[in-house]
């Protein structure tokens, strides 16, 4: 499945009905149910609830979406257009050959 950047107009329209249960499932977690997540250093199960459970679950639909950058993408993002990777991979091969 292609990524949603390059997908045709119709597809991404398709892709878009992830956008559409947004509000129901923020309804749903935020006033009937809890949507819980567990904080590494205590252990102890946290309830997501706002804006950030919102956009917690934006994310979970561009996910569903296929919505991803690649690393070229990201790097022109920040401005890093130059950046060169300095590291060989050849010396880190640990295969056989």
């Amino acid at each position: 499945m292609k990524r949603f950047q390059e997908c045709n107009w119709l597809e991404k329209v398709w892709r878009y009905r992830h956008y559409m249960y947004i509000p129901f499932k923020w309804f749903y977690y935020q006033y009937i149910s809890a949507f819980y997540i567990t904080d590494d250093e205590t252990f102890i199960d946290e309830k997501v609830r706002g804006e950030v459970l919102f956009k917690l679950l934006k994310s979970i639909a561009q996910l569903d979406m296929k919505w991803y950058h690649t690393m070229e993408e990201v790097r022109k993002s920040f401005g890093m257009d130059d950046y060169e990777d300095d590291i060989d991979e050849t010396e880190y091969w640990k295969g056989n050959d």
